[in-house]
């Protein structure tokens, strides 16, 4: 199979582990300062499930909801379980640092506990063991000869430094699991322990199906004789299996239907199950199902328990209707012309229509992972292309339905789709042998990365870096903190959080004014814009390094757009840089904030309204709007598509919780964004004349460098 969207990561299934060597460039006895780090999804926390445990010496794993970490003959350290207790089936960044005298636990980059310890075990002769009791899985255990900061754990999380020294760096997501830290330690799954092929998609049985919600533009073959193509991925079981239980075996399963199947209008691509071979063949659908004329049917029959790419295009010019299977023509006819329009779509995926009802004999009994639809017919070549890319900022793309996310939308317009009857967001996995598996693929091809300024040229810089270039900034910055104690945000806080919640957001104001004084690299969020050499530069200033995030030639991007670039990408910015994340302004995410955000009047309008509030309850706002606008997650993936697939997932479960999760951690999100809203307030204040934030649509058109 080849699939953009699927990772490897190692099951344990309870008894399953894996064993290394005693000694890994390490003692874990406390006798030096180390570091272990490890992404894990807990399947069942009744018992013990160990990370990493060398018998006799150390252990590090969770009991229930707890972390733990021991170094034998000394206090063990637990995390605060009722505080933040570790969850199930969730991915969960665990790590733990002796600094020499303290033990400390990290859950998903923040300290939940530390405690001093004195002593030493017994140097350790026995083999380390990795997953042993761990019912769940592993996608790497990461492991350190020093004591790693906060801010080294939290920037490790999601995008590691490839220069940091690691003494072991075991990844579970490649096949088979070994060491990438250069040093070649043995690894060795016993015991069942396997490793998986994870596939993110919608998981479809009996009746379950799928349906946009209000996504009036899309609507392919509407205008009677208008060029399309559909593209999906799907999984279909063996239907076979369906028989053994009910003797039926569907003579339909939908893939993407936008009329009634008993209609005049409308088209549907489905499979169809042909009694002569046994077997179902792909089938593309003009019109009413009920002639036969009506379906072009694939001379290849659909294989089960294994993913295909599928597409059919419509060429009005030649009136031909295509199918392709796998990004390969299957078959071609030239005698399908016009069909009534339809005026009213009514979109499903994975299930169809009949009578202005849905059917349940129609659900594709499998997993859908995409569908792509658009107002064009595409070549071959194209269609072999995107069958494995990221077609969003393509011309002529009308919806990109894509089911690998948490939740599910149309990315082109943000539209939400529903999930009916017991269709669920469920990974298709399966087991695969030694050296089996998908490559890392990512979304894109690597872009090149921005030139570097030179050394001195940027410790200069950074000495500059100041913001008394802003006179009335205190007021501004007083303005702003006032209005948040005072404003909607607190009052949107349960009766029981608002004090204390009220408290922690003048305590952030006040720690943030005090790091812009004092300490302005601690931020994190700080993207300064420069003209240096005929070229706008923007550089993200960390504790440890400034970095160029976007460079381009000054004729290419007028004053005014790159503050409306710079105001857009801080926001955005400043939620990534709470997981660690310092993301570069490639060319495609910046082409995607001037024709997806920009150019967006309404969206553009919304932001106004919030981003001038100047304070956290504009920046939070405004977050919200570009996630339920559909626009923030795109943007994400695509600003870091250098990282691997099993990341971003992650990443955006992390962002819904800090975002729409339970009020404590939307607290948490809001009070880690105050620093950012005074970095806001600054950025506002230093608005070119005659600048406002919404272009004209002549200047949106502009911003492509």
């Amino acid at each position: 199979m080849s699939n953009t969207t699927s990772f490897l990561q190692t099951n344990f299934f309870v008894t399953g582990q894996a064993q290394t060597a005693s000694n890994i460039g390490v003692a874990l006895n406390g006798s030096q300062p180390f570091t272990i780090a490890a992404w894990v999804q807990f399947g069942s926390l009744q018992n013990t499930a160990n990370i990493l445990v060398q018998d006799g010496t150390f252990a590090f794993g969770v009991v229930g909801r707890q972390a733990f970490v021991q170094i034998v003959g000394m206090p063990t350290l637990w995390s605060n379980g009722s505080s933040n207790p570790i969850s199930e089936n969730d991915w969960t960044y665990l790590a733990c640092v002796f600094t020499g005298n303290m033990l400390q636990i990290y859950i998903d980059g923040e300290l939940d506990t530390q405690a001093t310890i004195k002593g030493s075990a017994p140097a350790g002769s026995n083999p380390i063991v990795i997953g042993s009791n761990l019912q769940g899985n592993l996608n790497c255990v990461r492991v350190y000869s020093s004591a790693l900061s906060l801010s080294q754990i939290l920037d490790a999380m999601f995008d590691p430094d490839p220069s940091q020294a690691y003494a072991a760096y075991f990844d579970f997501s490649i096949n088979p699991p070994a060491d990438t830290s250069g040093h070649n330690l043995p690894l060795t799954l016993t015991s069942g322990a396997t490793v998986m092929n994870v596939v993110p998609s919608v998981s479809l049985t009996g009746t379950a199906y799928c349906q946009p919600i209000r996504d009036a533009n899309t609507n392919p073959g509407g205008a009677g004789n208008d060029a399309y193509t559909i593209q999906a991925w799907i999984y279909v079981d063996n239907p076979n299996v369906i028989g053994a239980t009910s003797d039926i075996i569907p003579a339909g399963q939908a893939i993407l239907v936008n009329q009634p199947l008993d209609a005049q209008s409308g088209v549907a691509l489905y499979l169809y199950y042909d009694t002569n071979v046994n077997a179902y063949r792909f089938a593309s659908l003009r019109g009413d199902i009920s002639v036969a004329s009506n379906s072009l049917l694939s001379n290849a029959t659909v294989s089960y328990g294994r993913w295909i790419n599928v597409a059919t295009t419509y060429d009005p010019a030649t009136a031909t209707l295509s199918i392709y299977v796998n990004g390969a023509i299957d078959t071609s006819n030239s005698s399908f012309g016009a069909i009534s329009p339809l005026s009213a779509p009514n979109v499903l995926v994975a299930g169809a229509v009949i009578a202005d009802q849905p059917s349940s004999a129609w659900t594709l009994q499998g997993y859908v992972q995409s569908v792509d639809i658009w107002s064009i017919c595409l070549d071959a070549a194209a269609i072999a292309q995107w069958q494995n890319g990221y077609p969003l900022m393509e011309p002529g793309l009308v919806s990109h339905y894509d089911f690998a996310q948490a939740l599910p939308r149309d990315e082109v317009d943000g539209t939400p789709i529903g999930l009916a009857d017991t269709a669920w967001l469920k990974p298709q996995t399966n087991s695969v042998r030694p050296g089996q598996g998908p490559a890392q693929v990512h979304l894109y091809d690597a872009e090149p990365g921005y030139a570097q300024l030179p050394p001195e040229q940027m410790a200069s810089i950074r000495a500059s870096i100041s913001f008394d270039d802003v006179p009335d900034l205190d007021r501004l910055l007083d303005e702003a903190m006032r209005s948040d104690l005072e404003g909607r945000l607190v009052a949107l806080m349960p009766p029981e959080m608002r004090a204390q919640f009220r408290g922690r957001l003048e305590s952030a104001w006040v720690r943030a004014r005090t790091m812009m004084r004092e300490r302005p690299f601690d931020m994190r969020c700080i993207i300064t814009h420069h003209k240096i050499a005929g070229e706008h530069i923007l550089i993200h200033h960390t504790p440890e390094k400034s970095i160029v995030v976007f460079r381009a030639p000054e004729e290419s991007i007028s004053d005014c757009n790159m503050w409306r670039i710079q105001m857009i990408w801080s926001v955005v910015s400043a939620l990534l840089t709470i997981f660690g994340i310092y993301a570069t302004l490639t060319q495609k995410a910046m082409d995607f904030i001037n024709t997806k955000i920009l150019q967006n009047r309404p969206l553009m309008t919304v932001i106004t309204q919030n981003l001038t509030l100047a304070n956290v309850t504009g920046v939070f706002g405004t977050l919200a709007i570009l996630q339920n606008y559909g626009v923030l997650w795109p943007l994400i993936k695509i600003a870091l598509s250098y990282l691997s697939w099993y990341l971003l997932g992650r990443l955006v479960v992390k962002i819904l919780v800090a975002l729409f999760g339970t009020a404590a951690a939307v607290a948490e999100t809001i009070a880690e964004l105050v620093v950012a809203a005074a970095y806001i307030v600054y950025v506002w204040a230093q608005q070119p004349s005659n600048c406002p934030l919404i272009p004209s649509s002549s200047e949106a058109r502009k911003i492509h460098v």
